[in-house]
C-alpha cells in the first residue's frame, strides 16, 4: 500500500492532475468546437492544419507532441503534418493537425482536459458536417504525439477505427525510487476492438524501454486470448523518428481499417 501511494507520473507534466478519466467518466463529453477557442493561421479559418488526401473522408486526426525546442504549437503542428502527408495522399487518408491548446503546458498537450476536448470536438465537427464517416476515424502521432493518441484511442474506442504510433509509448509509472511499476491509466484493457500500429527504433535514445515492454507484452498476451485485440509492433534500426520506410507501413494499416461493432 505504501508502495502504491507513493506511485507517481513518468516525466513531470506527461499527464495533467485533472487529467479525465479511462472510459465511464462523463467529464469526458466533449463541448462543440467553438466551445474550446480558435487558433489563429493554419489552412482553415479555426487554425487547424489540413493535409494528405483532400476531401476524403477517411480522417486521420494527427497529435502534435511538446518540444525541448522554442517551437509554437503550430509550428508543431506543421511538423507533424508533413511528416505524414504526402503519404497519406497516396493512401487517401485526409489529415487534419489541431495546435494545441495555449493553456495545455505538459509534453502530453492531448491528455490534458482542453487537449482531450478540442480533439473530440474537432471529430464531432468533421461527423456533423459531412466531411468524414464514423467508421473511417483515425488517430496518429508521433513521439509524445503517440503517447497521446494511445491514451486517447483507450478513453474513446468507440471512436477510432485504428491507430498509427511512431517512437512512443503509454506514459509510464514511476515508484518513489523513479523504477517504472506500470503504465499510467494503463491503456491495454480498453484498446479492445481498437487496432494499433507501433513502430519503434532499436537506437532510440527517447523511448522508454521498460514501458515499451509492459504495452506491447500486454497488447499481445491479450490479443493470444481475444482476437479483437490487434498491435502490429514494426521495430528495427533507427532513432526517434519514422524509420527507414518512414510512415508508409502504418499509414497502409490505417487504411485497411474500419471501425467494426465491438463485440
Amino acid at each position: 500500500m505504501h508502495i502504491l501511494s507513493c506511485l507517481v507520473l513518468c516525466c513531470v507534466g506527461f499527464l495533467s492532475p485533472n487529467a479525465p478519466a479511462l472510459p465511464g467518466d462523463s467529464a469526458n463529453i466533449a463541448p462543440p468546437l467553438g466551445a474550446v477557442g480558435a487558433w489563429p493561421g493554419g489552412d482553415r479559418d479555426d487554425g487547424i492544419l489540413e493535409g494528405g488526401k483532400t476531401r476524403s473522408k477517411a480522417l486521420v486526426v494527427v497529435l502534435h507532441g511538446g518540444s525541448w525546442k522554442p517551437k509554437s504549437p503550430a509550428e508543431l503542428a506543421r511538423s507533424a503534418l508533413d511528416a505524414l502527408s504526402s503519404e497519406a495522399r497516396k493512401r487517401k487518408l485526409r489529415l487534419l493537425a489541431p495546435p494545441a491548446p495555449a493553456e495545455c503546458r505538459s509534453s502530453v498537450p492531448w491528455i490534458e482536459p482542453a487537449g482531450e476536448a478540442l480533439v473530440m470536438a474537432l471529430i464531432v465537427s468533421e461527423l456533423q458536417a459531412g466531411r468524414a464517416v464514423a467508421d473511417r476515424v483515425y488517430l496518429a502521432g508521433h513521439g509524445s504525439g503517440a503517447t497521446a493518441a494511445l491514451v486517447l484511442a483507450a478513453r474513446h474506442p468507440e471512436k477510432f477505427a485504428a491507430v498509427a504510433v511512431w517512437s512512443g509509448t503509454p506514459p509510464p509509472l514511476w515508484d518513489e525510487n523513479r523504477q517504472v511499476v506500470g503504465l499510467a491509466h494503463d491503456p491495454v484493457p480498453y484498446l479492445r476492438g481498437v487496432p494499433v500500429y507501433l513502430w519503434t527504433g532499436d537506437d532510440d535514445p527517447i523511448l522508454d524501454r521498460e514501458a515499451l515492454r509492459l504495452f506491447v507484452d500486454g497488447m499481445q498476451a491479450e490479443a493470444q486470448l481475444d482476437r479483437a485485440y490487434v498491435l502490429h509492433w514494426d521495430h528495427g534500426s533507427g532513432r526517434h523518428d519514422y524509420g527507414a520506410a518512414g510512415p508508409r507501413q502504418g499509414l497502409k494499416f490505417l487504411q485497411a481499417r474500419r471501425k467494426q461493432r465491438r463485440p
